[in-house]
């Protein structure tokens, strides 16, 4: 138990710290935009080594799970495999486009060229 102790008091310090330190972004930021609203143009202020603020996002965060699940590809083929004549896609007994093909051309329209 003695061992925890010193940890405990610094994760109460650093706590603190960490919230005076938000505290301190926020003012920080406000006064910086007080600065640009006045005319200060940003190279002026980071001259006088006051760095631009983090800006935070505009808006309301998301909600989590509010993004639709994405949608499975239709058509019997995947992303990564639009080839009609994969196996993968072809149901057992069905020929092919290429098969349907090759049966449908005249053996006479091709000796006749």
């Amino acid at each position: 138990m003695d061992a925890v102790k010193p940890l405990a008091a610094l994760v109460a310090r650093r706590t603190e710290l960490q919230r005076q330190l938000n505290e301190l972004e926020e003012t920080y930021g406000r006064q910086y935009a007080d600065a640009e609203r006045a005319g200060w143009t940003e190279d002026e202020l980071t001259a006088m080594d006051a760095a631009p603020p983090v800006r935070r996002p505009r808006g309301r965060p998301a909600k989590k799970g509010s993004r639709k699940p994405a949608q499975k590809p239709t058509g019997g083929t995947s992303a990564g495999n639009t080839s009609p004549s994969s196996s993968a896609s072809t149901v057992p007994g069905q020929q092919t486009r290429s098969e349907t093909d090759a049966k449908n051309a005249s053996p006479a329209g091709t000796a006749s060229q």
